[in-house]
This record gives C-alpha cells, sequence and structure tokens, in this order.
C-alpha cells in the first residue's frame, strides 16, 4: 500500500498549476501503482450497500435527460447500464479520499471533493458543457475521449488531465471506463451557495 506522500504528490502537482488560473487544459501521467490505489478505494466505496447512497446523495446518473439523482434501490438498478453513475463525495464515505481532500485544501481552493465517473461504452453524456471549479481527472482504467475548442485528448489508464473552471468541454466513452475527478473549489464558486448545504454538487 502506498503512503499519503506517494498519492498525493502527483494531485498537489496539478492542483498547483491550477492555483495559477492557467486557460488551457494540461495533459500528464500519473504513476500507475497510484492509479491502482486509488481504483482500489473506489471500489471499496462500490462494494458498499446502496443505502449509504440514498442516505447521503452521493450517487447521480448522466440520464439522457440530464443529471439525475435516484431516490430508491430499484431506481438505481434501472439507471445503471447506458448512463453513466456519478459517486459524489467519496471523502464522505472513504477514509483515503478524506485524507487526500484535507491535503488538498488550499487558500485557492478552500473546498475539494472527489468523485467516481463509471461508464460503459456509448453511456449518455452531458453533452458541451462548463464547470464552475478546476478540476482534475484521472483515468483509472478503461478509456475516455475529451473533446476541446481546439484540441482532443483520449485518456487511457495512467493519464491525467487538469481542467481549469469554465473551459467548454464534452466527453465521450469509447469503452468501459472509471475515471477520478478532484474537484477544487475557490472562494469565489463557493460564495455562491446557499447557507444550507447540500451533498448534492460535484
Amino acid at each position: 500500500m502506498l503512503g499519503e506522500y506517494e498519492l498525493l504528490t502527483p494531485l498537489k502537482d496539478l492542483a498547483l498549476q491550477l492555483e495559477e488560473a492557467p486557460i488551457e487544459p494540461v495533459h500528464s501521467r500519473f504513476p500507475l501503482d497510484v492509479c491502482a490505489e486509488l481504483a482500489n478505494a473506489v471500489e471499496i466505496v462500490l462494494s458498499l450497500d446502496t443505502k449509504a447512497y440514498l442516505d447521503q446523495y452521493t450517487i447521480a446518473f448522466i440520464t439522457s435527460t440530464g443529471l439525475l439523482y435516484p431516490d430508491s434501490d430499484d431506481q438505481i438498478r434501472e439507471l445503471a447500464g447506458q448512463n453513466t453513475a456519478i459517486l459524489q463525495n467519496l471523502e464522505a464515505v472513504n477514509p483515503l479520499y478524506a485524507q487526500l481532500s484535507r491535503a488538498l485544501v488550499s487558500q485557492a481552493h478552500p473546498r475539494v471533493s472527489f468523485s467516481a465517473y463509471v461508464s460503459s461504452r456509448k453511456s449518455n453524456r452531458l453533452g458541451i458543457h462548463v464547470d464552475l471549479w478546476d478540476n482534475i481527472v484521472v483515468q483509472l482504467s478503461g478509456s475516455k475521449t475529451f473533446y476541446f475548442d481546439n484540441d482532443t485528448v483520449r485518456l487511457q489508464t495512467g493519464d491525467a488531465l487538469s481542467i481549469p473552471q469554465g473551459v467548454p468541454h464534452d466527453v465521450t466513452t469509447d469503452i468501459s471506463s472509471l475515471h477520478l475527478s478532484a474537484v477544487l473549489l475557490r472562494q469565489s464558486w463557493l460564495n455562491t451557495l446557499p447557507l444550507r448545504s447540500s451533498s448534492r454538487r460535484p
């Protein structure tokens, strides 16, 4: 098992780059043993009873009509398959991601959250969109393709992509895919949230 330093270092390097507010995505590589460790932690979350997801609203599905939060086991089973599942707020249900989330918090990014995207080939997608947060994508297994205005980036296991907030992009799944998203929230975005917190966030 890798230590926090080995797992944190590649994430921290990209987070520091994003603190400089770049305007273009940056493609890089993560060590495969780091990806394996991060993927194992996601598998632990996937093994939880679905009640854990429903209690904390930590699962959403990308459907043909947009983002949908299931409210029952039956709905989860119905949505699984052709719809990408998003396991949100991994730090709330897994100690490794809780540790990494705390370690990545900075003055520029006062809140950090992790989500895992589980997709089958040709899963429904959101289409062209922008995120209101800085995003680090790490391909843990399988393959995905990201489309930007002036570039196309195909991610395979071990590839990473840092996407500054506000950059338009689209994503397709080439084969079955598991990717991690580290959501780095800036204070300016947090200031727009209502006082009552919600776990139905990225």
